[in-house]
């Protein structure tokens, strides 16, 4: 017989691994986190789910700050399209392998890759924001296989641009 899941709360500094055997568990935590909106930023890595923690807020500060400037650049959709935390997909696999960059740059001649709940294949510019304890810099390899052009990396805490 499997136990019911049981809610708590945990309070880390950093991120932590977690590995459910249950799947009963499994599926509660999934159905769960599709219903309060948290599985938004969720990610499929070759098939392993990533659960992502919601960015604080200077993280979000900055994001936004710089998809305003990237909206006023590209203007929708003559100019290309701007997205924020758009599944952005390996064009093969769909959407059991694909990241949530903070934002994504599509222009005209990349528009045909927007497939209204994902981008398949690599956006013009790709921009993370990254925070402590994130999986930004694991992502890279990912983006390179499926083409992407450019990449700005910005650390929410230092503001370094890469």
């Amino acid at each position: 017989m499997v136990a019911s899941p049981v809610m708590t709360t945990v309070d880390a500094p950093t991120p932590t691994r977690a590995v459910l055997l249950d799947p009963l568990s499994i599926e509660c935590l999934l159905r769960e986190r599709r219903r309060t909106g948290a599985a938004a930023r969720d990610e499929v890595w070759e098939g392993v789910l990533h659960v992502v923690p919601g960015p604080h807020g200077e993280h979000q500060r900055l994001v936004m700050t710089l998809a305003g400037i990237l909206r006023e650049s590209v203007r929708d959709p003559e100019g290309g399209l701007v997205f924020h935390e758009m599944n952005t997909a390996d064009p093969d696999r769909g959407l059991p392998d694909f990241r949530v960059p903070d934002l994504a740059v599509l222009l005209p001649g990349s528009l045909d890759r927007y497939r209204g709940v994902l981008i398949a294949g690599g956006p013009d510019l790709l921009v993370e924001v990254s925070s402590p304890g994130d999986e930004t810099y694991e992502k890279v390899p990912f983006y390179g296989r499926i083409g992407v052009r450019e990449l700005l990396v910005v650390d929410a805490e230092t503001k370094r641009v890469e």
